[in-house]
């Protein structure tokens, strides 16, 4: 706010709980677009003897969540409860 800092570079969720933190609600906002996205992994050993299975397991679990539309609903609860503690 003094001018010193045009951009700071934060996931969403801890910039949104600074913005709220140091009540500069409305005097900063995060970019529309994100600068990067960020995935998450499961890694399994090539060597272990049902990793085949676990991977199997796994990749059919996420996709029968979204199918069902689980996925989302799982993500808008979560969601939900992070923007309800930043009001």
């Amino acid at each position: 706010m003094a001018g010193d800092v045009d951009a700071v570079t934060v996931n969403v969720f801890k910039g949104a709980s600074k913005i709220v933190a140091m009540g500069l609600r409305g005097r900063i906002v995060p970019l529309d677009q994100p600068l990067s996205r960020e995935a998450l992994h499961v890694v399994i050993s090539k060597n272990h003897w049902r990793g085949t299975t676990h991977l199997y397991r796994m990749n059919a679990g996420l996709k029968a969540l979204r199918e069902s539309g689980r996925y989302v609903e799982i993500m808008q609860r979560h969601l939900g409860i992070f923007l309800q503690q930043l009001n």
